[in-house]
């Protein structure tokens, strides 16, 4: 491979610059000039009956809502993988449609503390 000379007619042309230094802000120009203002509103805070009512209203609600799915919530401890697990459940037949955690990362966790046992048992 070869390098050959460019024989374009393109002209370079040569500027020269002089920079000068940025002016640093003194302590009495960085302080701020102006403050804003905001008008103080008043928050009505609701009365203990107020606030039980509103809770009472949400829990309906939420109830419900739970009813219409056709569903029921179940808690429980995976003592194994030492974690809470929530399964919604069919009403109909008792099938599991959601769980959280999922079965495949139950199953990791105790996979990672059977092998965590294994390496501290080696190192003792």
């Amino acid at each position: 491979m070869s390098v050959q000379p460019s024989s374009g007619t393109g002209s370079v042309t040569s500027v020269v610059v002089n920079p000068t230094p940025a002016k640093l802000a003194t302590p009495e120009e960085q302080r701020p000039t102006a403050f804003v203002e905001l008008p103080e509103v008043a928050v009505k805070q609701p009365t203990p009956a107020e606030e039980e009512k509103a809770l009472k209203k949400a829990a309906e609600k939420i109830n419900e809502f739970i009813e219409s799915m056709a569903t029921d919530l179940q808690f429980s401890f995976d003592k194994d993988a030492d974690r809470m697990v929530v399964k919604v459940l069919s009403r109909k037949d008792g099938e599991v449609i959601r769980q959280i955690p999922s079965r495949e990362a139950l199953e990791i966790a105790k996979a990672l503390d059977t092998l965590t046992g294994l390496i501290i048992r080696k190192k003792a």
